[in-house]
């Protein structure tokens, strides 16, 4: 499955955007006034490292698969998160 994003990792640079490894800006961020400061920054930070995530669900699920049953509820998160990363 390839990837029709940017490749990470990403980063929040602490102020109004998300860069790429290169630093070329991903993502502008701007946050209501019904969010604190500090929930707009914990928001970015999250969007920074989702390609991070992304690839180690990715990585660990076919490990999981061993050890547990396909129709866990925990196996279907884990494969609906992928998808809506990817489809």
């Amino acid at each position: 499955m390839g990837t029709a994003h940017t490749p990470g990792p990403w980063k929040y640079d602490g102020e109004d955007y998300i860069r790429d490894a290169n630093g070329i800006a991903l993502a502008q961020l701007s946050h209501s006034l019904q969010l604190s400061l500090a929930t707009a920054q914990a928001n970015y930070k999250i969007m920074a490292a989702s390609t991070e995530l992304l690839e180690a669900l990715q990585t660990i699920l076919p490990h999981a698969e061993i050890m547990i049953n396909s129709n866990h509820p925990d196996h279907k998160k884990a494969i609906d998160a992928i998808k809506k990363a990817t489809e």
